[in-house]
């Protein structure tokens, strides 16, 4: 399921953040948290050429690799940079510093406390009118689609213990609070307003907000 993610990503940036042709041109300022590998924070900064892309990454690791993932030898990105940091307190930027936030397949890998604090301070960090702008693990309305895929893709759950007859499980530890979260509506706790969401597939979503006025 994550062979056309890159693909899926450019088509929800172009959807959301592309309505005329010069929007790509804007020398806007765009943050994306949990930047992991890199890749959803270069296909901003490869699709903004004029804007300057942050990505911030909790793991020092990943940020060594996604530093070197963008010089010239792979993505050859010189509007981008990486740095290491934790989105639940992101002190060291000003309120309203941010024309775009944007997360990709970050937030259920956390408790769902972890995600309303990161929601919150994505509020912070954006300008008045900006976007906040998620691509992450599909919300489940079905209760029979959202209990099978907490079962099934819960580590610890039930696998480690009679693996034999049910199988290994894994490798999301917080899914089940994820779905509990209920992310379209967590949005709006959080503070964001005209927030949307998408469904694509069992493990794919779009999650749209605005800071208000």
């Amino acid at each position: 399921f994550y062979v056309d993610t890159e693909q899926n990503i450019r088509n929800w940036i172009e959807k959301v953040h592309l309505k005329n042709p010069e929007d790509r041109f804007k020398p806007l300022r765009i943050l994306e948290i949990g930047a992991s590998t890199g890749l959803s924070t270069l296909i901003y900064a490869d699709m903004f050429p004029n804007a300057k892309v942050t990505g911030l990454e909790l793991s020092a690791p990943f940020v060594r690799f996604c530093r070197q993932r963008a010089g010239p030898d792979q993505w050859n990105k010189e509007n981008v940079d990486f740095y290491h940091g934790n989105a639940e307190n992101m002190t060291y930027y000003e309120d309203a510093t941010f024309d775009i936030v944007s997360y990709t397949l970050v937030l259920h890998e956390s408790t769902a406390q972890t995600s309303m604090n990161i929601l919150k301070e994505l509020l912070r960090v954006l300008k008045p009118g900006g976007i906040m702008s998620g691509f992450e693990v599909a919300y489940l309305a079905n209760p029979l689609q959202r209990a099978q895929v907490e079962f099934f893709t819960t580590f610890g759950f039930i696998g480690d213990k009679d693996y034999e007859k049910v199988g290994f499980h894994g490798p999301e530890p917080f899914m089940k609070e994820f779905q509990t979260l209920n992310l379209p509506k967590a949005t709006g706790r959080a503070g964001f307003v005209n927030t949307s969401y998408q469904y694509i597939d069992v493990f794919e979503g779009t999650y749209l907000g605005y800071k208000p006025h």
